[in-house]
């Protein structure tokens, strides 16, 4: 599937019930083909090559908000268009530069974009294969899913979606909690930089209690914990 749909103010139920929509159809007739997101980006577009949000901070925070709604509705993996942004034919900048990537262009340095940050958090830290278990939250503002690789490890991805400086104390039921130790990697204003195209590091270990992981989400940020090495 393409889609050109969302953007900052989408929630995650309407983004899941898109996706959903199209998991079924590829299943009405028992294909068993996998459903992918092989194309996507946001809808502030101005013709094919321009979406005007590419440079803010919060395109990162709807991307994981919709990576985490089109797994738990069941797509079997996502793709950002574009890596880096290119030449699309061989006209002038103005109709030809595509500026949708996650890189700018060589003329502004293969610069990083904020939400390089956000894609590369998820991208890091998620392994083909995994099994994906939808996560539900009392919070509304709250989403998010969970994935256990093949190999037995987790990431959680949550994200919360409030904008008006809510945080959020978040737990999550795994009845093997004790016995995991989860690195957390926030992407925030100070993580998301646009100079340096390192990776977000670890924030330190998530609380593992009770049967349970608890952590802290502050408002209009996303978070990924994992214990893959």
């Amino acid at each position: 599937s393409h889609n050109y749909l969302f953007n900052e103010e989408t929630d995650h139920q309407t983004a899941y019930d898109w996706a959903r929509k199209g998991f079924q159809l590829v299943h009405a007739e028992g294909s068993g083909q996998p459903y992918t997101q092989n194309e996507f980006g946001g809808n502030h577009t101005v013709g094919a090559y321009i979406q005007t949000d590419i440079d803010s901070y919060g395109r990162g925070v709807y991307y994981s908000l919709l990576a985490s709604a089109f797994l738990n509705a069941g797509s079997s993996g996502l793709l950002h268009w574009e890596f880096f942004d290119q030449y699309y034919n061989g006209g002038p900048e103005e109709s030809s530069l595509m500026k949708v990537g996650l890189f700018k262009f060589e003329t502004e340095g293969w610069l990083p974009r904020p939400f390089y940050h956000a894609w590369g958090l998820i991208m890091r830290h998620t392994r083909r294969g995994s099994s994906v278990y939808p996560m539900t939250f009392p919070e509304g503002d709250i989403s998010g899913t969970a994935l256990k690789t093949p190999d037995g490890a987790w990431t959680y991805i949550v994200t919360n979606a409030n904008k008006e400086g809510k945080g959020r104390l978040v737990r999550i039921d795994n009845r093997s909690a004790e016995s995991l130790t989860l690195q957390r990697y926030v992407y925030n204003p100070e993580t998301a930089v646009t100079d340096d195209d390192r990776l977000i590091g670890g924030s330190g270990p998530a609380v593992c209690a009770d049967g349970a992981v608890y952590v802290w989400v502050e408002a209009d940020t996303f978070l990924v914990l994992t214990d893959i090495k």
